[in-house]
């Protein structure tokens, strides 16, 4: 063909590439001249055989594409085109099926370099190879490489716009401002992406640290207080704590103070996470946390200042209470215990987890979102109900906590309370440590009647 110039499509097919690996968040390709060759080897010899196939295993060095066309010049004539269409049936649960992997490869996070070899047949077909340097479609590094589309926004600047607009709806009624949380967002963005995948918007089962809104809308530019404010006429904010659990809700609850967002663009639809700290929608604290935009009367506050001392002598009070109803002596404050409680909940309260720790001591370690109304120790005193009297070391393991409250021999106490921006941490130490194999019959004894 007169008008055919192999440097120009090979630029050609390097600057569609590259166009198409930014939709899916991988840096562009370049081309590399050993590749070109190598790719320009096989393109020649398909040419010369007038058939598709690939270079064979043991003389294939990189990653391939391959096809044949009955013409070169045009877009539609373009192979990237129909190598990229795969990804309208790309299926993120089966990353690795054959039949998408000329995607897969286009879109290789990994692959740096590109060769591009073009050959014409003596019957007029034209053979375009591509190879790719590192290699693509790596068994079992799919989900490393292979990304979701990005959306159409800068995700910096979506970040900032819609907190600015949750902000100015929060101050509407009377909430003050949420600041965005680097940590949250990874954690939002996780779940935005892993929802996309799937096509449809679901809440993540796992997740209990956070307050939730979670949308997803075909218009990028959709603006998602729309649905705030149409939640927003449903309220009855003189019968607010019969309330269902709404996006409004959450985006004026007064307690919360930091926000995480997610946002991804599945084949469809875009998906959008917003996860708020501490959580909203409490039963029982709507009240204080949601008010109209004109109160009648003063605002309660809803950020009282933590008295680690007051918590301690309230934890103890309670236990204490527990432990006479079962006819065991009063539980009294040791200094270190205190220390070494205090240091392993401010651990994993930055952690976030509720891992035991190496000490020797009894333990038992609770979490709530607001640890002014919630009583963190009555659920684990509440699993009284299960004990099996007869074998109570063989009761339920969800048991175990409130053996320890009451265990006779314990004597000492240590109170920690660490807190991340989602939760409060409560570490309880007992000295000496409860729950000893052999002697639970002797020391966890029935409530008085």
């Amino acid at each position: 063909m007169e008008n055919f110039s192999l440097e120009l499509c090979r630029n050609e097919v390097l600057e569609r590439s590259n166009k198409y690996r930014a939709l899916h968040s991988a840096e562009p390709l370049i081309l590399d001249d050993a590749l070109n060759t190598f790719a320009q080897e096989w393109a020649d010899e398909s040419a010369k055989k007038d058939k598709v196939e690939p270079r064979a295993k043991e003389t294939q060095k990189y990653g391939e594409n391959i096809t044949v066309l009955s013409q070169i010049i045009g877009e539609e004539s373009c192979p990237l085109k129909a190598w990229y269409t795969e990804y309208d049936s790309f299926d993120w649960d089966n990353m690795e099926k054959e039949s998408t992997r000329h995607f897969t490869q286009l879109v290789w996070k990994a692959s740096k370099k590109l060769g591009v070899g073009v050959a014409r047949s003596e019957q007029g077909n034209w053979y375009v190879v591509c190879n790719y340097d590192p290699p693509g479609n790596v068994p079992g590094k799919f989900g490393d490489n292979v990304k979701l589309k990005a959306p159409e926004v800068d995700m910096e600047t979506y970040r900032k716009d819609l907190l600015a607009k949750t902000n100015v709806l929060r101050a509407t009624y009377h909430a003050d401002p949420l600041v965005l949380d680097d940590k949250i967002n990874a954690i939002a963005q996780e779940w935005a992406e892993t929802v996309a995948k799937k096509g449809q918007m679901e809440a993540d089962p796992k997740q209990r640290d956070y307050g939730e809104n979670l949308m997803s809308f075909v218009d990028v530019k959709t603006d998602p207080l729309i649905l705030a404010y149409r939640e927003s006429s449903k309220i009855d904010f003189n019968n607010i704590e019969e309330v269902e659990s709404l996006h409004f809700t959450q985006f004026i609850w007064r307690s919360s103070t930091h926000l995480g967002i997610g946002f991804a663009k599945g084949k469809k639809n875009h998906f959008l996470v917003m996860y708020f700290a501490p959580k909203g929608n409490v039963k029982g604290m709507f009240t204080d946390n949601c008010v109209p935009k004109n109160p009648t009367g003063p605002l309660k506050p809803v950020k009282p200042v933590f008295d680690l001392a007051a918590y301690r002598k309230e934890c103890l009070d309670k236990l204490n209470g527990y432990r006479a109803l079962h006819s065991v002596e009063n539980l009294v404050f040791d200094d270190t215990l205190n220390t070494k409680a205090q240091e392993w909940a401010d651990a994993i309260a930055d952690k976030n987890c509720l891992d035991r720790s190496a000490e020797e001591y009894g333990q038992t370690i609770h979490t709530v979102t607001y640890i002014d109304r919630t009583d963190a120790l009555q659920p684990s005193y509440d699993m009284v109900k299960d004990v099996n009297w007869d074998d109570i070391e063989n009761s339920p393991p969800d048991v175990l906590t409130f053996t320890q409250f009451v265990w006779k021999e314990s004597t000492k106490l240590g109170v920690g309370v660490g807190k991340n921006l989602a939760s409060y941490f409560i570490v309880l130490y007992y000295d000496p440590p409860g729950n000893v194999s052999g002697c639970f019959k002797e020391n966890v004894f029935p409530k008085k009647s």
